[in-house]
């Protein structure tokens, strides 16, 4: 479960967007009781089938997460590289190395977007 601020904060080249999630949990709880607690303005159920594996690039730690979505007929896999940021010039560094991972993924800017799983899946059902 993932309670989220505002979607972007700051975009930089590559597709590499600064996003802020605010709370993430594992929760045992109800779903009656997660709304009743947190009492949200809008909620979205994505699925995913994840693939995690965390690497050091230049020092560096990312997460690569390789995220097929359930109720896709297509079976596209998407990719995000994740990384935690501690500033400003910390989030600019990380996208450059970001988009250094893209290009030895062997990813044109083509093959790049910006849009969150729940908007894709609206889409879908839309």
């Amino acid at each position: 479960m993932t309670m989220m601020g505002p979607t972007r904060e700051k975009e930089f080249e590559n597709s590499v967007l600064l996003t802020r999630a605010r709370y993430t949990a594992t929760t045992h709880h109800s779903l009656r009781f997660n709304r009743e607690y947190f009492k949200p303005a809008a909620e979205r159920e994505v699925m995913k089938y994840r693939r995690r594996c965390h690497v050091t690039y230049k020092d560096t730690d990312f997460d690569i997460n390789l995220d097929q979505l359930n109720g896709k007929a297509d079976n596209n896999v998407y990719l995000e590289i994740k990384s935690r940021t501690w500033s400003a010039k910390d989030a600019l560094h990380k996208a450059e190395l970001i988009g250094e991972l893209l290009e030895m993924f062997g990813f044109k800017e083509e093959d790049q977007f910006k849009i969150e799983y729940v908007d894709i899946m609206g889409q879908i059902s839309g």
